[in-house]
């Protein structure tokens, strides 16, 4: 690889935030002039995301390392991350994982000539960041001020660790026609729609979304909810939902989307992003649905007080305050000026703090400081 180029190790075959990240700084990187490539464990959605935005991406199957398997397998996958290493030459490498950073240290090393940067996308018991950082690394991203505190404390400062606040691409994310975007999706309703952009995992509070919506339909407030994302890790939580949702009576309100690549169209689409979840860092969906002009309604958790001003910028309600999310969305349905001075205001937040266009600089910045 050429002088001062970039690796960019994610974490999981999956796509999630962490690994959305990863893709959209290797591209804003690359559209700048930086050479970059992407590693990922194994073929994925989020190899082919990688492949779509015409990113350098390798499967380097480090997987077993991450996951713990048995000792010849975690030794065979630091081999291939080492000799990966030795191929490529970079003279950076980050992490988009703390986790995954945790896993792979050893064979990580730092010197003069490599740096390596673990990034922090979400929040996590004390015990795992000690873990994860008994091997500091030249440098550690955090996603959210309150992180990169957190991990500040934990490390006892003896790494540099700097807040990067998660932001949004402002030209694909923006205010567009309700009803146009649903035709597009081919999936036209009068209703108000609440939409979860999330991995289906308890932890993210599908529950709770589905459980407003039987609360509101008690109320005579009749909405739909979309729920795009897709279990991880072999669980069957999607069936547990839909089992739930069936139980309640809700067949006809609540849609199941999987997997989507078109998280600006259903953000459009939508009047509500919710995201009652007990752990985060600093979520893409919200200053994408800010972006987007919708309301969110999300649990206080980690970062999100930093993007969210109780009742100006959106509402912060607890991780299963069903009560707390339907009669908000009840009265914001009855005081459409209330949904727009919020919306509004939240909109007018992201255009002043949190452009992708000043993440991707504030980035670069941060590695040219390393050498």
């Amino acid at each position: 690889m050429t002088k001062n180029a970039i690796v960019h190790i994610l974490g999981s075959a999956s796509l999630g935030g962490g690994e959305l990240c990863a893709l959209n700084l290797a591209a804003g990187l690359q559209s700048r002039g930086r050479s970059t490539t992407v590693w990922v464990p194994s073929a994925g959605a989020a190899y082919d995301e990688a492949v779509e935005y015409g990113l350098d991406v390798e499967i380097v199957r480090y997987g077993d390392a991450i996951k713990k398997a048995a000792v010849v397998r975690v030794l065979r996958a630091h081999w291939n991350l080492k000799l990966a290493l030795l191929r490529r030459k970079p003279s950076i490498v980050h992490v988009h994982s703390a986790i995954t950073y945790g896993a792979l240290s050893r064979s990580l090393g730092s010197s003069f000539e490599r740096k390596i940067v673990s990034h922090v996308q979400i929040d996590g018991p004390e015990e795992r960041f000690v873990w994860c950082y008994k091997r500091p690394p030249d440098l550690i991203v955090a996603c959210a001020e309150y992180l990169q505190r957190k991990v500040k404390d934990i490390t006892g400062g003896s790494t540099r660790i700097e807040a990067v606040c998660n932001s949004v691409d402002t030209n694909r994310f923006r205010d567009c026609d309700r009803d146009a975007a649903r035709q597009r999706l081919g999936m036209p309703t009068e209703k108000p729609v609440l939409l979860m952009l999330a991995n289906l995992a308890p932890h993210k509070g599908q529950e709770t979304a589905i459980r407003c919506v039987s609360w509101l339909a008690a109320r005579g407030v009749s909405v739909e909810c979309w729920l795009a994302g897709t279990q991880r890790d072999g669980s069957d939580y999607e069936a547990a939902l839909k089992k739930l949702s069936s139980e309640l009576g809700l067949d006809e309100h609540i849609r199941f989307l999987g997997q989507r690549n078109d998280p600006e169209v259903l953000l459009q689409a939508c009047d509500y992003a919710l995201l009652p979840s007990s752990q985060e860092g600093l979520p893409f969906t919200i200053v994408e649905a800010q972006a987007s002009k919708r309301v969110v309604l999300a649990a206080p958790t980690a970062g999100i007080p930093e993007v969210i001003d109780h009742e100006s910028t959106g509402f912060l309600l607890r991780t299963d305050d069903v009560f707390g999310y339907g009669s908000t969305i009840e009265k914001l349905i009855a005081d459409p000026y209330q949904y727009e001075k919020v919306a509004e205001q939240a909109f007018k937040r992201i255009q002043d703090r949190y452009t992708w266009k000043a993440y991707v600089t504030r980035i670069m910045g941060l590695y040219d400081s390393l050498h």
